[in-house]
């Protein structure tokens, strides 16, 4: 067998291997794909979440911020359980995330939406078959749901995490309930101690309290 047929042969292995275990969002449904959208942010995967949603420039940004911020959270965690071990899981649970308890889809053509006790949390809109996260379409007409304001949400929750894994990290938090309120003070600084407004598709959620 010649070195070049061994390499090829090498190559086609791990592209094939890659294509099985990189599985396709389930985006069948609005909740489908609402689930799948959070999913991804909370896995820190940019590409999913992109799969996952129809967006522009301006709201590009606002995803890769928000990978940021996943990823800022999953240091903070990690810093949480190197330091106090299964006793942080009260304060901070593992993340999982769920369908939205109690939330109904209403479908009108390639247009949905996703309600919550009479309030409309998400906008989805069917792109060749697959149900997709709006982002374009407002989900009302309040400026915190544009895309400028969530950027700066984003941000916000990036840096409460990245401070506050700092904490945890340099002894300044004890016990875990102490780091878990130091996130929520870390972001409230953020908004100058203005209540944070709520992100899109943001009613129950599994991060800690604050985001």
């Amino acid at each position: 067998m010649s070195k070049k047929f061994t390499l090829v042969t090498g190559m086609l292995c791990c592209l094939l291997a890659r294509v099985a275990t990189a599985a396709e969002p389930d985006l069948s449904s609005p909740k489908a794909a609402d689930k799948a959208y959070r999913t991804a942010e909370n896995n820190a995967d940019a590409a999913a979440m992109k799969a996952a949603s129809v967006y522009d420039d301006a709201w590009e940004k606002v995803i890769d911020e928000r990978i940021n911020g996943s990823k800022a959270e999953q240091k903070l965690r990690k810093a949480v359980r190197d330091r106090w071990g299964e006793a942080s899981k009260k304060a901070f649970p593992d993340p999982e995330i769920k369908d939205v308890p109690d939330a109904k889809e209403k479908i009108d053509g390639s247009t949905a939406t996703l309600v919550y006790h009479g309030t409309v949390v998400e906008r989805f809109k069917k792109v060749d078959g697959k149900w997709k996260v709006d982002l374009l379409t407002p989900i009302s007409d309040m400026e915190m749901d544009s895309a400028k304001e969530q950027l700066k949400a984003a941000g916000y929750y990036k840096r409460a995490a990245t401070r506050t894994a700092e904490m945890v990290i340099a002894g300044k938090c004890s016990p875990p309930a102490d780091a878990h309120q130091a996130l929520d003070e870390a972001y409230a600084t953020e908004f100058n101690g203005v209540a944070a407004p709520s992100t899109r598709a943001s009613a129950p959620t599994t991060r800690p309290a604050g985001q």
